[in-house]
């Protein structure tokens, strides 16, 4: 989620760590993260007994979200803990790092697997306080956590840090300080240049501050994404379909982080283009779902006396 100022030997971009990746073929990691997210998902999913309906609290999408997320971000995090990355920071405090950004990026696509566990009637209810209290921990993890654990990370980097992060760590007040420094100094051109943030885009900065809104809104929807699908595909009495359900998911949680990559790609492409539309536009495709998913429950229920 979050854009780390680092050098290009730093972290993520790590020539070792791209090289060692780079060793094991896309087909075999790809593979790899679906049967192990897979067996989380047979395992914490369908094999859990029912839960009582009518609470307005269920920890079970709670943790299901979390426990999924931080086993997607333990996968993610195999490349960097064998090849560590280069930089002046404790090792741990790098993990540490990689680790929050990486879950708070991963959960909003998670918590589909919280929806699939949710055996609740959500039909007429718009406000779930355990949904949000998922999207909320996104929120924080995207927008806070991160930012700070960057900020200390970076600081091990002396100079070339406060040239990175010069209004400190990229979370919504200081970005919101960062961008009103931009436009006061009226600057013609723009660039991505580490170096020179005073003439990084407002666009881009902008966008930066929306994602994570957008993210925890995401993961609040994709809540009900994941709900609405377990009412078809929960404990059904072939196995092969839980995982075709559960392929589904993900398919469904990638085709959106592909839409949103675009729309970042966007953003970067020209300082007119507008950060909120790239941020938010992509909340359709779930709303759209649950609106005809929610609109054909309805037309399938008979009436009351029927």
């Amino acid at each position: 989620m979050s854009q780390p100022h680092l050098r290009p030997n730093h972290f993520r971009g790590s020539t070792t760590a791209a090289k060692v990746s780079g060793k094991m073929p896309t087909v075999a990691k790809g593979a790899a993260g679906f049967f192990a997210t897979a067996y989380l998902a047979e395992v914490a999913i369908f094999e859990l007994p029912p839960v009582e309906t009518g609470h307005l609290m269920n920890l079970r999408p709670i943790r299901v979200s979390l426990a999924l997320a931080f086993g997607l971000a333990v996968i993610a995090l195999l490349p960097v803990l064998a090849a560590p990355p280069v930089g002046h920071a404790p090792l741990w405090l790098q993990i540490v790092y990689l680790g929050a950004d990486n879950v708070g990026t991963l959960l909003p696509f998670a918590a589909i697997g919280g929806g699939l566990v949710d055996l609740q009637d959500t039909e007429d209810r718009l406000l779930r306080p355990d949904y949000i209290v998922v999207a909320v921990v996104s929120y924080i993890l995207a927008a806070i956590a991160a930012p700070l654990l960057e900020a200390v990370v970076v600081g091990y980097e002396g100079i070339w840090a406060a040239r990175s992060l010069p209004f400190g760590p990229t979370t919504p007040g200081n970005l919101i300080e960062w961008r009103e420094a931009v436009l006061a100094t009226t600057a013609q051109t723009y660039t991505f240049d580490v170096e020179e943030p005073l003439r990084r885009p407002p666009n881009w900065i902008d966008y930066q501050l929306y994602l994570p809104f957008a993210f925890g809104a995401f993961c609040y929807l994709n809540l009900f994404v994941g709900a609405a699908l377990a009412k078809l595909v929960h404990r059904p009495l072939d196995p092969l379909r839980r995982y075709v359900a559960w392929a589904t998911a993900l398919g469904w949680s990638v085709g959106y982080f592909v839409v949103v990559n675009m729309g970042r790609e966007w953003v970067r492409a020209a300082p007119t283009h507008s950060a909120a539309v790239a941020a938010f536009l992509p909340l359709l495709l779930p709303l759209v779902l649950i609106g005809t998913h929610r609109l054909l429950s309805r037309r399938c229920t008979p009436a009351a006396g029927d």
